[in-house]
């Protein structure tokens, strides 16, 4: 028998609708992140906080850059002033960006309608002229390209950014972050809380949290010129220990006693060094032992 408190929760609170524009060979990963959030507060609620809608330019179906295809719910149609509109990016999204999804975005956001990006998804808004003036962030291997191609959205490198009615996320597990924070603000820190857990998703970031790289991609070690010099690291988890005496030792023995002079880099504990090298960490990554 249904729960008389919830139905009445829920006529007095509707579900909040979230409206997924689906473009052409869309990231799924920023795509899957972003909607399972929004089941798993309905599911730990016990009713429907939220709903969703799927739509492209195609109506009845959307491939995404992975090949899976996904089936539509509709096409551009009008969406409520009420409804939450996320532009799903992915691979070669100027492309996959149209005159109509363009004219159909701008007309939603002069109906009032909240709208949001993920991935890519922050290129299709810029083109749209709608995050002129307004602070954004994108995935950090197209920020470069989004700065010099649209000069007046205030870039933030940030995993997401709200300003007032626009939301952007910049890809991959960053969707996680930003749906939290929404339905943290629509029911509460505790139901944000068990969907993180159901996730496990334990290291909730903020808007506040920078898009962070690992080390080789930050030094260029993965660019195949220099990728040679890197092919003995390995996690320091599975190095053996140094001796007890190794910090007493002169740096020049040291050098010579773990079979190497340069620098042990760590983005973290625990995080990589050269195969060859003792278990000891840089504190900052520039800096010799």
């Amino acid at each position: 028998m249904p729960d008389p408190s919830a139905q009445a929760a829920a006529a007095l609170d509707p579900a909040r609708r979230y409206v997924f524009l689906l473009m052409d060979r869309f990231t799924m990963i920023s795509f899957a992140a972003a909607i399972e959030p929004l089941r798993l507060a309905n599911r730990l609620a016990g009713r429907e906080l939220y709903s969703w809608r799927l739509i492209g330019p195609a109506g009845f179906e959307a491939v995404c850059s992975n090949g899976a295809r996904i089936a539509l719910d509709g096409g551009l149609e009008d969406c409520a002033r009420e409804d939450t509109i996320i532009v799903c990016g992915g691979v070669d999204v100027k492309r996959a960006t149209t005159k109509a999804i363009l004219g159909w975005l701008r007309r939603q956001a002069r109906r009032g309608a909240r709208l949001g990006a993920l991935c890519t998804g922050a290129r299709v808004l810029a083109e749209a002229g709608l995050l002129d003036g307004r602070r954004a962030t994108i995935h950090w291997e197209n920020q470069d390209g989004l700065a010099e191609e649209f000069p007046d959205v205030l870039l933030i490198h940030s995993v997401f950014v709200e300003d007032g009615n626009f939301l952007t996320a910049a890809g991959g597990t960053a969707a996680i972050d930003l749906m939290l924070r929404q339905i943290a603000r629509d029911q509460g820190n505790d139901l944000a809380a068990g969907v993180a857990d159901q996730m496990i998703h334990t290291a909730i970031r903020s808007e506040s949290d920078q898009q962070r790289l690992s080390i080789p991609t930050r030094i260029g070690v993965r660019h195949p010129a220099s990728r040679q010099s890197w092919r003995g690291w390995r996690p320091i988890s599975k190095i053996r220990s140094a001796p007890r005496d190794w910090q007493r030792m002169p740096r020049s023995r040291r050098a010579s006693s773990n079979g190497f002079s340069h620098a042990t880099w760590a983005a973290r504990p625990s995080a990589i060094t050269w195969k060859s090298g003792w278990n000891a960490r840089a504190t900052c990554c520039s800096r010799p032992i």
